[in-house]
């Protein structure tokens, strides 16, 4: 049974969440669907496109995007914890929750440096990738 959840928790007893099972599987991974999908798309999407428009002072590709990325995944956990504060949405407080201790730091920089260097990598694929360019070529010509 899942026992992590933002917004409002369900809290069915095992009865009828085996009764139930897809429902409740469902309703508990959807924020985690998101949460990846905004990961994704900051890191793979906006911080390579910020970074060829010159938002990182880097020479080095990998460098510049991953820590690029590292600072948009910091800023939109800023902006989950100001959505939390707001009364927005209820959900767990990354920086600012008052409990910032050794082990929430350090699963966070976990994710981020995961995230970050994944991020750095496909720049350096797609910039190699880039370089082979596919035209219509006649054979033996």
């Amino acid at each position: 049974m899942p026992s992590f959840y933002w917004g409002e928790t369900l809290l069915p007893g095992l009865g009828e969440y085996y009764a139930r099972q897809s429902y409740y599987d469902w309703h508990y991974a959807l924020p985690y669907l998101v949460v990846g999908l905004i990961a994704a798309v900051l890191s793979c999407t906006v911080a390579p496109v910020l970074y060829e428009r010159g938002w990182a002072r880097s020479s080095n590709v990998f460098v510049g995007n991953a820590l690029l990325a590292v600072a948009l995944l910091a800023i939109a956990a800023l902006a989950s914890d100001l959505g939390g504060i707001l009364g927005w949405w209820s959900g767990p407080m990354f920086f600012l929750g008052g409990i910032l201790d050794f082990y929430s730091v350090f699963w966070l920089s976990r994710l981020f440096l995961v995230l970050g260097l994944l991020a750095g990598a496909q720049a350096v694929a797609l910039r190699r990738l880039s370089r082979f360019s596919v035209g219509t070529r006649v054979i033996g010509a």
